[in-house]
């Protein structure tokens, strides 16, 4: 079972696929990264990474979420964020109905 969270008051969707079949999804996308072996998060919302405490900082509804990253995952995070910029991230406006449209089929 997996749990998909929206910025926004609405409820979350579950899916009954593994959250593999999700990463093989969302992953590949713009602005998706895999912070931990069960957690994917989408770059658009992300405000900061702390790395000494392996905290991803996201906007959330009505405010902040924290959410933790494994040691592997946060290395990689680190990683990214130095190689990448966040604004590449919000470079696809249709990003939301295509995943819309891949979770729904």
């Amino acid at each position: 079972m997996v749990n998909i969270f929206f910025n926004t008051n609405r409820k979350p969707l579950s899916g009954t696929k593994s959250i593999g079949n999700y990463k093989e999804m969302l992953v590949p996308l713009s602005g998706f990264y895999m912070i931990h072996e069960s957690r994917i998060i989408n770059m658009r919302h992300f405000i900061s990474y702390d790395p000494g405490q392996r905290v991803v900082t996201l906007r959330g509804y009505p405010s902040t979420i924290q959410a933790e990253a494994s040691r592997r995952h946060g290395k990689m995070l680190k990683d990214y964020l130095k190689s990448r910029s966040i604004l590449e991230a919000n470079q696809n406006p249709n990003l939301i109905q295509r995943i819309w449209t891949l979770i729904r089929g």
